[in-house]
């Protein structure tokens, strides 16, 4: 179980890909299976933000790695908020 805030200021780039990446020291997977779940999308950080895991581990990153189920709708969201500077409207 891992968690973290992420504000839309600091989010540079949302990228739907399933390509295997290699975590280094700024990248985290946000997973609750952890190495075993694959991920979908992944988002890029302008600043440093931390990821909360169990136990009260905290990892810093830059780069989050993520399974969303319909991974286009969430890029297309977020780059649409990222775009128009506006605050995110819930339906």
């Amino acid at each position: 179980m891992s968690e973290c805030i992420i504000d839309f200021e600091n989010i540079t780039s949302v990228m739907v890909t399933s390509k295997e990446i290699t975590f280094k020291n700024n990248t985290c997977k946000l997973s609750v299976l952890g190495g075993l779940e694959s991920h979908n999308v992944i988002i890029t950080l302008r600043n440093t933000n931390t990821l909360y895991k169990l136990y009260g581990i905290k990892k810093p990153f830059t780069m989050l790695a993520l399974s969303i189920d319909d991974k286009h709708v969430f890029s297309n969201l977020i780059n649409q908020i990222l775009n128009n500077k506006q605050p995110p409207t819930i339906k």
